[in-house]
């Protein structure tokens, strides 16, 4: 008995070290830091319920079970079920499953498509699993129709990448607008869509930014893009031949559909908002171009008040007081002869920044100095131009006047402090009288116009005080030194513009941030010369003016009219110096 009660002791006593030594090496590999390489990969689908492009299938549920434990990322928008269900499906994980249960009859005899987008990821690092599709059917065959197409932004011509698109089997034009779809998709990262497994038959097609996730059209600030027509679905084109068959690519980029996405601009004209940009310099925003603007003071009469024009866009105006009237004046604020507000306004107030700066030295009195900013000094395809913060009301343009220096230089004599003579080099200016003017009713914007020389050194001089503000501003004296490029360090682009049909076109230069550099209006097949650019990278543009109205415009889907046409030329031209591109912009 001693001898069996010993030998169990000591198997007892293995048997604990054998535990504790498994517990303890679990425990050391869970807290290692070093660990093994990071999972990247997604989940992955190793069982469903029913199984793909199964058919009479009358269950109340759909059930994807994955490799590993997950976790859901907004189902209801990640998780699409066509045709459209009435009530929106629970989906339930159980384990490393998903369920997706009805809460509805499934439709008889129909073909249904449920697209995982961004849905499912797993729990440890978020690995997404990539877009898949379960189709079934309730019926006893799987349509296998469809649609395609791609979606580009109606103005810049940009690939709109995670964008709605819809289906609708009511053919009323008022559905997008009151009611949801019945197929839905989303554009991938170029722009491109498809709707696989539809049935026979004729749909709408739109495609929406849907901002309140409500899949109807019914904000004002939304995107769309239609179809004017019914869409007919039809059968993936194929290539038949004696041993295999493959898909006909070119039938099926002839049966794509273009959709061009746009805003509908809203014509309603609102007051935005004023901005004081400094001491009797605001700012008037509306939502849309005005064509008037008044200011209309109801308790102070003085003559003159204030000067205004428009900004760099019409929906801005731009607004000077000329006098500093350090009051609170009640003014009216009206565009287009409606009053929008009525506002309170100092004309003297310099805006907190200001204040706090004159609270330093407010008993030194200082010259207020009326300041420049110089545009295009030296370039050869722009004039000069000297752009002012405020309004010139007084300008002396006899006084001002440019210096070229001349190749020769002269040789005078020096003497010195010995009573020596020296000979020096003097540089010899010749004294010019160029071409000055105001280009803008305000009076900001001074041209300099001179048949500028190549490489050649100038020197604009203005002596002191000679332009003022009504305010009381007054330049310093001006010395502005600069040199002028070579006609070889600009290049230049020559197209012929074609096209199909006589009507109004508007042809547009861009640089690379897509600015207009060069507009003309054309209405048939014409060459035009760009010259004198600066080197970079250009693109160009041509717009459909079907209005004729000198402006591209936005369409409308309720007057079922389409943004006007854009083409994009098919490449970007590249201008290096000393260099002349041709090309042909053809659009026939």
């Amino acid at each position: 008995m001693k001898s069996t009660k010993s030998s169990k002791r000591s198997y007892a006593i293995v048997y604990i070290y054998v535990v504790l030594s498994y517990m303890l090496y679990a425990c050391a590999s869970q807290a290692s830091l070093g660990g093994g390489a990071k999972d990247v990969a997604p989940p992955d689908i190793i069982a469903q319920y029913p199984t793909h492009e199964a058919m009479q299938f009358k269950g109340k549920q759909i059930k994807l079970t994955f490799n590993e434990y997950i976790q859901l990322a907004s189902p209801s928008e990640n998780i699409l079920v066509s045709p459209r269900l009435e009530k929106s499906p629970d989906f339930v994980l159980k384990g490393k499953s998903l369920v997706i249960k009805w809460k509805e009859d499934l439709q008889p005899n129909t073909t249904y498509t449920i697209q995982l987008l961004e849905a499912v990821k797993d729990i440890t690092e978020g690995n997404t699993l990539a877009s898949k599709h379960l189709v079934f059917s309730t019926g006893e065959h799987i349509d296998s129709m469809m649609i395609s197409g791609s979606l580009h932004d109606a103005f810049t011509g940009e690939a709109c990448p995670k964008t709605s698109v819809f289906l609708y089997e009511n053919l009323n034009d008022s559905a997008p607008l009151s009611q949801e779809p019945d197929y839905v998709t989303y554009t991938d990262s170029k722009g491109n869509f498809v709707f696989n497994n539809l049935p026979n038959r004729s749909y709408l097609l739109f495609a929406l930014e849907d901002k309140n996730f409500n899949r109807m059209y019914d904000l004002p600030d939304e995107k769309i893009a239609f179809v004017d027509t019914y869409i007919q679905t039809y059968a993936l084109p194929l290539l038949h031949t004696d041993s295999s068959q493959s898909i006909d690519h070119d039938a099926m980029d002839s049966m794509r559909i273009a959709l061009s996405f746009f805003q509908e601009k809203d014509t309603t004209l609102k007051f935005l908002r004023r901005n004081l940009i400094k001491q009797a310099h605001y700012q008037f925003v509306f939502s849309n171009e005005v064509k008037d603007f008044q200011l209309i003071s109801l308790d102070t009469l003085i003559d003159d008040l204030y000067v205004w024009d428009f900004g760099a866009k019409k929906d801005t105006v731009v607004l000077f007081f000329n006098y500093l009237v350090d009051k609170d004046i009640r003014f009216q604020v009206i565009a287009d002869d409606c009053v929008f507000d009525t506002l309170d306004i100092n004309p003297a107030d310099k805006g907190s920044l200001m204040k706090m700066k004159k609270s330093v030295k407010d008993s030194i009195e200082e010259k207020k100095v009326l300041s420049y900013t110089a545009l295009y000094a030296g370039e050869r395809n722009r004039k000069l131009c000297l752009v002012f913060d405020y309004p010139v009301h007084t300008a002396d343009l006899s006084k001002c006047f440019l210096l070229e220096l001349k190749k020769e230089k002269k040789i005078d004599t020096l003497v010195k402090e010995s009573g020596e003579d020296s000979l020096v080099e003097v540089l010899c200016y010749d004294t010019l009288i160029p071409q000055l003017n105001f280009e803008d009713s305000l009076q900001r914007r001074l041209m300099v116009d001179y048949a500028w020389k190549s490489k050649r050194d100038y020197i604009l001089c203005v002596g002191d005080s000679i332009f003022a503000s009504a305010l009381g501003h007054y330049t310093d004296s001006i010395r502005l030194a600069f040199t002028t490029k070579s006609l070889k360090d600009y290049g230049n682009i020559h197209i012929y513009y074609q096209f199909t049909e006589e009507q109004p076109y508007i042809v547009q230069l861009l640089n690379e941030k897509k600015e207009v550099m060069n507009e003309q209006s054309l209405t048939f097949d014409k060459s035009i010369a760009y010259d004198l650019l600066v080197p970079g990278k250009y693109s160009l543009r041509i717009i459909y003016d079907a209005n004729g109205n000198g402006k591209w415009d936005s369409g409308n889907y309720r007057e079922k009219k389409q943004a006007e046409k854009i083409i994009y030329f098919d490449k970007v031209i590249e201008v290096n110096p000393n260099w002349t591109v041709e090309e042909i912009f053809s659009v026939k």
